[in-house]
């Protein structure tokens, strides 16, 4: 599939507003390229949460499985999942639900 192609198909689930807005809003940022992750040990106590919008929650777990270097670290049991196939912007797409979600995590906490 086509560079240019994917992004249309990710892009279908949006509104047209949000279309409209979505260069402006989607940049990357330029040291995210340039510097180096550096990961806090700290981290390891938090409980993690991957929310799947792009790929099937199926998929991700069989890559899981397989120890697929994306998605390795993920096999651990502070890992809890939730898929909402709305494509790559959720937060466009479906606003009130990456919202609700956060919500609710920051309620259990």
């Amino acid at each position: 599939m086509s560079s240019a192609r994917s992004r249309l198909e990710l892009c279908a689930a949006l509104r047209r507003e949000a279309r409209a807005g979505l260069s402006n809003r989607a940049l990357q940022p330029a040291a995210t390229w340039t510097q180096p992750v550096s990961l806090n040990p700290a981290r390891e106590r938090l409980p993690k949460l991957l929310i799947a919008c792009s790929l099937p929650l199926a998929q991700i777990r069989q890559m899981i499985a397989d120890g697929h270097p994306w998605f390795a670290e993920m096999a651990g049991p502070q890992w809890s999942f939730m898929e909402v196939p709305t494509g790559h912007w959720p937060m466009f797409s479906v606003p009130d639900r990456p919202a609700d979600v956060l919500h609710d995590l920051l309620a259990t906490r």
